[in-house]
């Protein structure tokens, strides 16, 4: 089958044809094959459903206008639903002329309350119905719905069932663009490259729908990217169809065949001249360290050894810039240094650097080298010429060497230390688990799961696509560092910001003295044209390299006083520089209708134990769902769940505010933007620069912290103050 003959079933859809949910095979792969009529209506059921479809009242007294059991399954409507079969008027097994039973209807709606009634009560989970004869499952993993699915698994169903177009679980998953339902059903022990009726495995699915991290999720859990279709097809040339370069990237990157043909002899790189989406194949090709012609590009040395080089090349190239500066008149010299810089960057990114992708530098250690080779010329500059004529000034030499020392060590400290990598689990087996462990609880989402490492994220966690881990309460990733800024190396980081500020300062103060007291009087050169003051051509006269280091270094004050103030701002405010930067991702600091933590805490307890994903506390990384999870029921059912007492209230929010005679004015107002984590000025910075030895949340284990309403205050009883912080709280005991 040609790409050229494949419409993308998103713009059937837009069109409004009766050719609505049409896939690569030119079929409906509308889970439970429904007609578009059917399944546009309001309440799209057959009239020839074998309960009686004209009954307008129970004994009672209540009035439901004719409603069905599919109608009252489709709609989320318990009551109706319960009083249809505790009354006698239907059964859970009953199904219309097309087979369709209610369990499919809450399946495809996601009505987790409903469907686990039905099945409770006898529903058949692997019923086939429809044009399709598909089963629940399958219009739930169509439509994505990771909570339908996961409980029809726990009651028996079978994702390896497949419709009457040979799609199982998997692919409909695949199709939903849902990736972590199609985690959890890999997790079932799903063949990953299990194929449909013509042989389109789920990885080609991804490929051809664009679908970047499903695509990402197979091939890293090992899906084949060689596999072919009955037109010899593989998952490349679908990519191209397509037009993704980030899914083509990511296929040549694992190993895919850019030479493949199928069976008209056309490679994916025929296929993107014929669909005038060369240029992206060429990014793809170029982002992957290839050529335009497919060849690999290798670099000119070893990957270690071009690290080498480019590391070593500020220090050249800024020993080579100041002598050029003071070697020739400036008109001069500063082209020159400039060029210079300019030729060795080039060298570096279009030479040294294999993979033109837009992250390449940050993945070298470019910056971190520029400040390296700075803070080496100016000791240098400082020993060998500043220091002899300036010895007399010895609180000023003092405060220089001991702080430029200090902002050293901790730079290395910095660059050297793990940030707070979170670790990874070893096995399958342990992804496995904690998979269908998330998926139970209804927490398997982006708050709770990072999709690359495979692991339950901590709060405050974030994944660095440079470093590719998780790293604990991180702030950002730092270039100059070379390394992530995280939980256990932040401290390092601030102190190498202070340290540098004065060590600069220092250096300043001391170049002016130096060249004060050593610089003769200026006296003009026809041929060396000065446009500044007497002193200061006399001061680039005597010392230019000097001279032009000492503005060089000034010019680094700029930056760095920016950001250490940025950063002493939200350590007083307990925030990450991540946080600051996306606080509207993350449902700790207040959901989006602006409610703050302990108004999503309510909003649990009224959801009620039905609902085991509402009110998430954390980070949704990009999808915040603070308040209900898609798999929460917004039917008549629901009510029947609002039964906490007042104990339990007020156990919830003792986790966050704990008595609130026993607090101080101060502490009661920290949590008015949402923070969880802020308790004053004070009490934030104690808490940073004693890493969490001290303040209000002492010893908390930011690797082990995924939920803030699992913590609690900790409270000197004896002297009626807050003196710990947060600890972790027993399952099994109770807040009183």
């Amino acid at each position: 089958m040609a790409p050229s003959k494949i419409q993308d079933d998103d713009s059937e859809r837009n069109n409004g044809t009766e050719d609505t949910g049409k896939d690569l095979s030119g079929k409906s792969n509308v889970p439970g094959s429904l007609s578009a009529s059917t399944a546009k209506a309001t309440v799209a059921v057959s009239t020839d459903h074998k309960t009686d479809s004209h009954i307008t009242a129970f004994p009672d007294g209540d009035h439901f206008s004719g409603m069905t059991i599919h109608q009252a399954a489709q709609q989320g409507n318990l009551h109706v639903l319960k009083s249809l079969i505790e009354n006698g008027y239907a059964e859970v097994t009953d199904s219309d002329s097309q087979n369709v039973t209610a369990l499919h209807w809450a399946a495809i709606n996601n009505h987790v309350i409903v469907a686990k009634y039905l099945i409770e009560n006898g529903a058949e989970v692997n019923a086939f119905g429809g044009e399709l004869v598909a089963t629940p499952l399958h219009w739930a993993a169509r439509n994505g719905h990771l909570p339908i699915v996961t409980l029809l698994i726990n009651h028996g169903a079978d994702p390896n069932l497949r419709d009457s177009q040979g799609f199982n679980g998997l692919h409909l998953a695949t199709h939903s663009s849902n990736t972590m339902l199609v985690l959890y059903l890999i997790y079932q022990d799903m063949d990953i490259d299990t194929p449909d009726t013509l042989q389109h495995t789920p990885l080609m699915w991804a490929a051809y729908q664009g679908d970047q991290l499903t695509l990402d999720l197979l091939i890293r859990l090992g899906a084949s990217v060689t596999k072919v279709d009955t037109t010899s097809f593989t998952p490349l040339h679908w990519a191209v169809t397509k037009g993704n370069h980030m899914c083509l990237r990511k296929l040549i990157e694992a190993g895919a065949d850019i030479d493949a043909k199928e069976n008209n002899g056309k490679t994916p790189a025929d296929l993107a001249q014929e669909m005038s989406s060369e240029k992206i194949w060429h990014r793809a090709l170029s982002e992957s360290g290839r050529t335009k012609s497919g060849k690999r590009g290798s670099y000119l040395f070893g990957r270690q050894a071009t690290h080498a080089i480019i590391y070593s090349i500020p220090f050249f190239v800024l020993f080579l810039a100041f002598q050029t500066l003071a070697r020739y008149p400036w008109f001069i010299g500063l082209p020159l240094a400039i060029g210079e810089f300019v030729v060795f960057h080039i060298l570096i990114v279009k030479v040294l650097i294999k993979a033109q992708v837009p992250d390449a530098m940050m993945r070298t250690p470019y910056f971190t080298s520029i400040f390296q080779a700075s803070a080496f010329w100016v000791g240098v500059t400082w020993l060998f010429r500043i220091l002899l004529v300036t010895s007399y000034s010895l609180v000023a030499n003092i405060v220089f060497i001991s702080s430029y020392v200090v902002a050293l060590y901790s730079f290395y400290t910095a660059v050297l230390a793990d940030p707070g990598f979170v670790p990874k689990l070893t096995s399958r087996e342990e992804q496995k688990e904690l998979v269908i462990c998330l998926a139970n609880k209804g927490m398997l989402d982006a708050r709770h799961l990072c999709i690359t490492c495979l692991i339950k994220k901590p709060l405050r966690s974030k994944h660095c696509k440079i470093c590719d881990r998780c790293v604990a309460r991180f702030d950002h990733h730092c270039p100059w560092i070379y390394n992530c800024i995280g939980v256990r190396n932040h401290r390092a980081f601030m102190i190498f910001l202070i340290m540098m500020i004065v060590s600069i300062i220092s250096y300043e103060y001391l170049c002016i003295r130096y060249l004060l007291d050593a610089a003769p009087t200026y006296f003009p050169k026809p041929s060396e044209p000065c446009l500044l003051n007497d002193m200061l051509c006399g001061f680039f006269q005597y010392d230019t390299w000097t001279m032009s280091l000492g503005i060089w270094a000034a010019l680094q004050l700029t930056w760095t006083i920016g950001l250490i103030c940025m950063q002493a701002y939200q350590i007083a405010s307990a925030k990450t520089t991540n946080e600051m930067a996306n606080f509207h991702r993350y449902s700790y600091f207040g959901n989006r209708n602006g409610g703050n933590v302990r108004e999503q805490i309510l909003a649990t307890l009224v959801a009620g134990p039905g609902a085991s994903g509402a009110a998430q506390v954390g980070d949704n990384g990009g999808d915040d769902l603070t308040a209900t999870e898609d798999g929460m029921d917004g039917g008549f059912g629901d009510h029947a769940q609002e039964h906490h007492n007042y104990h339990e209230h007020s156990r919830i929010l003792r986790l966050f505010g704990g008595n609130g005679k026993r607090r101080s004015h101060h502490h009661a107002s920290h949590n008015s933007d949402g923070n969880p984590f802020d308790f004053g000025c004070w009490n934030n910075c104690v808490d940073f620069w004693s890493q969490g030895q001290g303040g209000m949340l002492q010893n908390v284990n930011w690797y082990g912290l995924f939920d803030v309403p699992l913590v609690e205050r900790r409270t000197n009883m004896t002297s009626r103050r807050t003196t710990g912080g947060y600890m972790a709280v027993r399952d099994d005991e109770e807040i009183v």
